[in-house]
């Protein structure tokens, strides 16, 4: 396993566990060879790229170095996170928030202009249909398209029935069952589309 990051601390860290090589770089300009992997995990970038060119970019370069018919997952932030984390975590009540939470959803494009500590950094927010659209640019064959957290994340008490071992399979069950639905799986703070190098 091989890392690639541009943040030093993150590199730092990774370092310190061991377990795996990390380099610098950029997710649009990759230095590893052509098919040289069987997956890779975008875990961040294309949320923290703003244009669209660049997300097709580091698709782009990730499914070069991924081998035929290997894997890619991307990691994205919901254009309805803001929306749940106003309602749910109260951000509404604090000055400025509707308005990002207002632009987040009309076109994804997240912007904290006042830098308040809370409401994250500068990002885009994809909806389903973005992100299928970008994977399918990017000349990956989307396979499969999920709720990371699922429409449950902000239920009364998640967090302690996760905790008991016959409500979290039931929850994992229940989750399962929705998560394939498309008017239910856009619930959700962060979706994991996962594409193949056709």
């Amino acid at each position: 396993m091989h890392l690639i990051d541009p943040v030093p601390l993150h590199r730092e860290q990774a370092m310190a566990e061991g377990r795996f090589t990390v380099a610098a770089g950029d997710a649009r300009s990759l230095e590893e060879d052509d098919s040289s992997y069987d997956a890779v995990l975008l875990l961040g970038p294309l949320y923290h790229l703003t244009e669209r060119a660049d997300r097709i970019r580091a698709l782009s370069e990730a499914r070069r170095v991924t081998r035929p018919d290997g894997v890619v997952a991307a990691a994205v932030i919901s254009r309805y996170a803001s929306t749940f984390d106003g309602f749910f975590r109260g951000f509404i009540d604090q000055p400025g928030f509707t308005a990002i939470m207002a632009e987040d959803l009309t076109t994804g494009q997240h912007r904290n202009l006042a830098a308040h500590p809370g409401f994250f950094t500068t990002a885009y927010f994809h909806d389903r249909a973005g992100i299928a659209d970008e994977i399918a640019s990017s000349g990956l064959h989307l396979t499969d398209l999920l709720a990371i957290e699922g429409p449950l994340h902000w239920a009364p008490g998640i967090g302690d029935r996760l905790a008991d071992p016959g409500e979290r399979q039931l929850i994992l069950d229940t989750l399962a069952a929705m998560e394939h639905d498309p008017a239910i799986a856009g619930a959700t703070a962060h979706l994991l589309a996962v594409g193949r190098h056709a």
